[in-house]
């Protein structure tokens, strides 16, 4: 997070078009990558089954960015309406699911 806004700061010093909406919205993509990885892995216990499933969903959202719109973490640079609270609140569903699934199967 301090690299990322250290480079969102040095581009706003050196004159590019970069704001606190793409700090924003950069975090918000990077929070909803981890949040996958960690649904699947918690969910399957394993590893390398989180760390492919951010990949594929970063590979997804490369490759067909103008079906996922709302949930694609590559919004602004392709100029649809970024909406990060959205991206935030589906992170947030998704680690507090893989929580509450751990919780009720490890009873």
């Amino acid at each position: 997070m301090l690299v990322f806004g250290g480079v969102i700061l040095y581009m706003k010093h050196t004159k590019c078009d970069v704001g606190i909406k793409h700090f924003i919205s950069g975090l918000g993509g990077a929070l909803f990558l981890g949040a996958v990885g960690l649904s699947v892995s918690g969910m399957s216990e394993n590893a390398i089954a989180g760390y492919m499933s951010s990949f594929i969903c970063y590979i997804l959202n490369y490759f067909i960015r103008e079906k996922m719109k709302i949930i694609c973490i590559f919004s602004i640079s392709y100029g649809f309406d970024s909406k990060p609270w959205v991206i935030y609140g589906i992170s947030v569903l998704l680690i507090a699911a893989t929580f509450i699934f751990r919780h009720y199967r490890d009873k």
